[in-house]
């Protein structure tokens, strides 16, 4: 396995001490950068001399790279394959790895993890990490590993880049005894512009698609990529005629932000990451301001796919088909 593209820079990155100290774990928080195929994700930025762990894209669609130099040792062991082992939230699983050479940090434990791998999503949704290599172990933080995986995700032409935006799903209380069939409520919430208002079937049972409401007598118009006709939605976006800016709302914020508060957020597509200033707002989601003939527009009008952070969190994955007439009559409007 080869990592020529980062070696040099990891090697004088890094120093003798790979293994994080457990005080400094805490402030850790996963990252992503890069675009396309030299996408990257680390447990850290800009973390100098201590990188746990890292996730290299060999080619859209291809397996990952992946290096721990937490857990690197002084001497080579015996043999081409060694035993490494991953404790996610207690929950162990091993692989076969490789050793190589990593300048001063010493001889790192390598593998290669596929898309489908049942590693990635649990390292996406857990909360602690523990590597185990020849003898050595260490705590590798999981802050921020799901928005991270996620854009990796999402730039390396993963199938599973939608699931790892999303958040964690949370089991549905027990139905009391006997009613273990009874049909689940359905909240009443508000259709779109000009609707009756009238609760429509759960929006779980239908797929997310883009919607434009046209605006009439001054208003904006809009494009929702959500359930048609429920209030289950990613994205709101919304814009004037002439308007040199779209406002995007998104809808799956993470919980938990006070409105009012500035965040950044992340912006993942295809073409590379971008970070961009938004607000909270008092519904509790994001707000941010994209313009009509930036990046994530051109990208999703050309089919493409988006994925959002918050504050290092995910907040929402959308993707599209070629020319949608949605988001195509949205971007007209905004002229």
């Amino acid at each position: 396995m080869r990592f020529g593209r980062y070696r040099t820079a990891v090697v004088l990155a890094i120093a003798l001490c790979a293994a994080p100290h457990p005080a400094a774990a805490q402030q850790r928080t996963w990252h992503a950068s890069g675009q396309g195929s030299f996408v990257i994700a680390a447990d850290c930025q800009d973390c100098g001399e201590d990188i746990g762990i890292m996730f290299e894209c060999r080619g859209l669609g291809r397996p990952a790279d992946v290096s721990v130099p937490a857990v690197a040792v002084e001497r080579r062991p015996g043999g081409r394959r060694h035993r490494i082992e991953f404790f996610v939230d207690g929950l162990g699983m091993a692989y076969d790895a490789e050793v190589e050479r990593q300048g001063l940090v010493g001889y790192v434990p390598t593998l290669s993890i596929r898309q489908d791998d049942p590693l990635i999503e649990r390292l996406a949704g857990g909360a602690s990490l523990r590597a185990v290599f020849a003898g050595r172990s260490s705590e590798i933080t999981l802050r921020g590993a799901r928005a991270a995986l996620a854009a990796f995700a999402s730039q390396c032409a993963w199938r599973n880049a939608k699931a790892l935006a999303r958040p964690l799903e949370t089991a549905a209380p027990a139905a009391p005894q006997g009613e273990a069939n009874a049909p689940r409520p359905q909240a009443q919430t508000a259709g779109p512009p000009g609707g009756s208002g009238s609760a429509p079937p759960a929006a779980a049972d239908r797929p997310m698609r883009w919607q434009f409401y046209a605006g009439r007598a001054g208003e904006p118009s809009r494009l929702i990529f959500g359930a048609a006709g429920s209030d289950d939605a990613v994205l709101v976006a919304s814009c004037l005629p002439g308007a040199t800016q779209a406002l995007v709302e998104l809808h799956a914020s993470p919980a938990g932000l006070e409105p009012g508060w500035p965040v950044e957020v992340g912006v993942h597509t295809s073409r590379g990451i971008k970070g961009v200033r938004g607000v909270i707002n008092q519904s509790g989601h994001t707000t941010f301001a994209s313009q009509p003939s930036g990046t994530l527009w051109s990208t999703l009008q050309a089919g493409g796919a988006a994925t959002f952070s918050v504050e290092g969190r995910p907040a929402g994955f959308v993707e599209s088909k070629s020319a949608d007439r949605a988001i195509t009559n949205f971007l007209a409007g905004c002229k």
